[in-house]
């Protein structure tokens, strides 16, 4: 199975004034081929990303990494730079034999990837979020007598900001049924 990727690149500066982390975004398509909306759901059903032992139709993954340096002067240790970058990964349907289906399966299936688009879209928001959060959380640490103890607190805070993020995408997975209350079902 071929996968096209398209990837876009948001850079943008570290300050410690305010959250600016690396965001790199990232896009493939796995093909489907069919004429039918059976046939277009049967293929996104055996060959749409997997996840937990499960085929979904789109899927979006990100990580999140922080890397921070501090600095021991007068017994004080303070964080002294924070670089923090999130890499966001989506999959989606692309289907090969689009131009040769009828107009109407056509507009049913622009509807249905353009919902399944934003939902994905959804997930990448919170892994942006996630990485300003973790940013803004290691810049405003306050110092400890204890460089060991404040490394350990950065990284403790920032794994906490990951999981409550993590915890966002499951749940608005089961809020939204994975997209179906917005719209996100084909045929």
């Amino acid at each position: 199975m071929k996968f096209r990727h398209i990837i876009g690149l948001l850079i943008l500066i570290t300050s410690a004034a305010a959250a600016t982390p690396v965001i790199q975004i990232s896009e493939s398509a796995y093909a489907i081929h069919g004429r039918l909306a059976s046939e277009l759901r049967a293929q996104m059903n055996a060959f749409g990303p997997m996840e937990s032992g499960r085929h979904f139709d789109a899927y979006t993954h990100w990580n999140v990494k922080w890397h921070f340096r501090y600095q021991e002067e007068n017994r004080i240790c303070r964080i002294t730079q924070v670089t923090v970058s999130a890499d966001i990964q989506s999959a989606f349907p692309q289907w090969a034999d689009y131009s040769l289906a009828d107009k109407v399966l056509q507009n049913q299936w622009n509807q249905y990837t353009q919902r399944l688009r934003m939902h994905e879209k959804n997930h990448s928001a919170n892994g942006a979020d996630a990485a300003v959060e973790v940013e803004n959380k290691l810049i405003s640490l306050p110092p400890l007598r204890d460089c060991q103890q404040l490394e350990t607190l950065a990284n403790n805070q920032a794994q906490q900001i990951l999981s409550k993020y993590n915890a966002r995408d499951r749940q608005y997975d089961i809020v939204t049924m994975h997209g179906q209350t917005e719209g996100v079902i084909f045929p």
